[in-house]
Protein backbone atom coordinates (compact mmCIF):
# COMPACT_ATOMS: atom_id res chain seq x y z
CA UNK A 1 0.00 0.00 0.00
CA UNK A 2 3.03 2.40 0.79
CA UNK A 3 4.70 1.35 -2.35
CA UNK A 4 0.93 2.81 -4.23
CA UNK A 5 1.23 5.69 -2.31
CA UNK A 6 4.40 6.67 -3.40
CA UNK A 7 3.94 5.88 -6.99
CA UNK A 8 0.71 7.95 -6.73
CA UNK A 9 2.74 11.29 -5.25
CA UNK A 10 5.37 11.26 -7.32
CA UNK A 11 3.50 10.52 -10.68
CA UNK A 12 0.92 13.65 -9.08
CA UNK A 13 4.25 15.40 -8.70
CA UNK A 14 5.20 15.19 -12.25
CA UNK A 15 2.40 16.02 -13.59
CA UNK A 16 2.07 19.16 -11.40
CA UNK A 17 5.23 19.86 -12.75
CA UNK A 18 4.17 19.17 -16.47
CA UNK A 19 1.04 21.56 -16.00
CA UNK A 20 3.49 24.36 -14.20
CA UNK A 21 5.69 23.86 -17.41
CA UNK A 22 2.51 23.64 -19.52
CA UNK A 23 0.83 27.18 -17.79
CA UNK A 24 3.99 28.92 -17.95
CA UNK A 25 4.79 28.21 -21.94
CA UNK A 26 0.85 30.00 -22.68
CA UNK A 27 1.74 32.43 -20.82
CA UNK A 28 5.01 33.16 -22.68
CA UNK A 29 2.88 32.22 -26.25
CA UNK A 30 -0.27 34.84 -25.35
CA UNK A 31 2.35 37.74 -24.00
CA UNK A 32 4.20 36.97 -27.55
CA UNK A 33 1.13 36.95 -29.70
CA UNK A 34 -0.06 40.39 -27.52
CA UNK A 35 2.65 42.01 -28.65
CA UNK A 36 2.66 40.94 -32.35
CA UNK A 37 -0.90 42.39 -32.16
CA UNK A 38 0.61 45.86 -30.52
CA UNK A 39 3.19 45.62 -32.82
CA UNK A 40 1.06 44.92 -36.28
CA UNK A 41 -1.29 47.60 -34.82
CA UNK A 42 1.38 49.80 -34.76
CA UNK A 43 2.89 49.11 -37.90
CA UNK A 44 -0.56 49.53 -39.97
CA UNK A 45 -0.93 52.52 -38.44
CA UNK A 46 2.56 53.90 -39.69
CA UNK A 47 1.57 52.57 -43.26
CA UNK A 48 -1.73 54.28 -43.16
CA UNK A 49 0.15 57.95 -42.12
CA UNK A 50 2.73 57.00 -44.84
CA UNK A 51 -0.01 56.27 -47.62
CA UNK A 52 -1.42 59.84 -46.76
CA UNK A 53 1.88 61.17 -47.02
CA UNK A 54 2.47 59.59 -50.39
CA UNK A 55 -1.35 60.92 -51.39
CA UNK A 56 0.02 64.18 -50.24
CA UNK A 57 3.06 64.20 -52.20
CA UNK A 58 1.68 63.37 -55.36
CA UNK A 59 -1.01 65.87 -55.51
CA UNK A 60 1.40 68.76 -54.40
CA UNK A 61 3.58 67.03 -57.56
CA UNK A 62 0.10 66.76 -60.05
CA UNK A 63 -0.37 71.00 -58.94
CA UNK A 64 3.60 71.59 -59.82
CA UNK A 65 3.35 69.70 -62.71
CA UNK A 66 0.53 71.79 -63.68
CA UNK A 67 2.56 75.38 -62.72
CA UNK A 68 5.53 74.33 -64.85
CA UNK A 69 3.32 73.30 -67.96
CA UNK A 70 1.55 76.55 -67.71
CA UNK A 71 4.80 78.64 -67.12
CA UNK A 72 6.07 76.70 -70.53
CA UNK A 73 3.04 77.80 -72.56
CA UNK A 74 3.61 81.25 -71.26
CA UNK A 75 6.81 81.42 -72.14
CA UNK A 76 6.64 79.23 -75.54
CA UNK A 77 3.81 82.46 -76.50
CA UNK A 78 5.70 85.01 -75.91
Amino acid sequence: MEIKKNNFEALYKKNDQLLRETETKLEKEISEKQRLEWTTKNLNMELKGVKQKLQSLEEEKDILNQRCLKLKEERDNY
